[in-house]
């Protein structure tokens, strides 16, 4: 009988437990509500199980960082055209974040292989191959969580080309920079921003060799125009593990690493991730 009460009470303890989510620290990123940041805000929820907020028809990022609190995380398009967000819980309103204007730099650059500005015939098939693939993996939304979202800079370098600004290839206008640039020498050291999960690797047209690695929750992470790959396809990797090297394969002007967030498959400014002290 004692047996029996003993099995009841640990299945009971496991169920439980299985409703609750580990504490975590969101602060950062800071709340920032302009387009290419990010919205975060606090709720309030008094039960034990997960609420049921949507934002924009999505599941935002949920941080538990109390016994009834929550940090809701949302990406703010650079594209987003809506002047206020709104967020619900079972389908009501219960806050509503007003999107402020932000304005970024023109960038102008040239490039000598005008095969990287105009792709032949020839490379047009890989180019939309690696363009579905690419669109498949960010929408990658996993059951990982993390202790904090305190990102580390990838790499020891210089930051040549921050996020979101207004590019111009060769005087031809581009979609908006879709990460923050560091220049380094080639061979330099990248290291994960976060521990993760690599879930692509390769060597494409554009970016050269690359590495994604997922975070959880729908937030990733790329590491672009590598020099070397260092990790394998479904490795775990830990926060500042060496994943591979600065390099200059793919489009680009000179060695750096092109360092990409993005959050419910949406490209957001990676530095906001970072360390105030970094």
């Amino acid at each position: 009988m004692k047996n029996k009460a003993l099995i009841f009470l640990l299945t009971l303890l496991i169920s439980c437990a299985s409703l609750f989510q580990p504490l975590q620290n969101c602060e950062i990123p800071a709340h920032s509500p302009f387009p290419g940041g990010i919205i975060n805000v606090d709720f309030t929820y008094e039960e034990i199980t997960k609420p049921n907020i949507s934002v924009q028809g999505k599941v935002p990022f949920l941080c538990k960082v109390g016994s009834y609190q929550w940090k809701i995380i949302y990406p703010i398009s650079l594209e987003e055209k809506n002047s206020k967000i709104q967020i619900k819980l079972d389908n009501k309103v219960i806050q509503e974040i007003t999107i402020v204007p932000k304005n970024y730099r023109v960038s102008k650059i040239e490039i000598a292989n005008l095969e990287m500005v105009t792709p032949p015939k020839k490379s047009l098939e890989r180019i939309v191959n690696e363009s579905k693939i690419l669109k498949e993996t960010v929408k990658t939304v996993s059951q990982m969580t993390q202790s904090s979202l305190k990102m580390e800079l990838p790499t020891l370098g210089i930051i040549s080309s921050e996020f979101g600004v207004k590019r111009f290839i060769n005087g031809k206008p581009r979609s908006p920079h879709s990460g923050t640039d560091i220049a380094a020498p080639t061979g330099t050291d990248v290291r994960a921003a976060l521990n993760g999960k690599v879930m692509l690797i390769g060597n494409f047209y554009y970016a050269g060799n690359v590495i994604y690695i997922d975070h959880g929750q729908g937030l990733l992470t790329s590491y672009s125009h590598l020099e070397k790959i260092k990790v394998t396809k479904g490795q775990k990797v830990l926060q500042n593990q060496i994943i591979g090297s600065v390099g200059k394969t793919g489009r680009v002007t000179g060695p750096h690493l092109h360092w990409q967030t993005i959050l419910l498959g949406t490209n957001i400014d990676p530095t906001l991730f970072l360390n105030s002290d970094t």
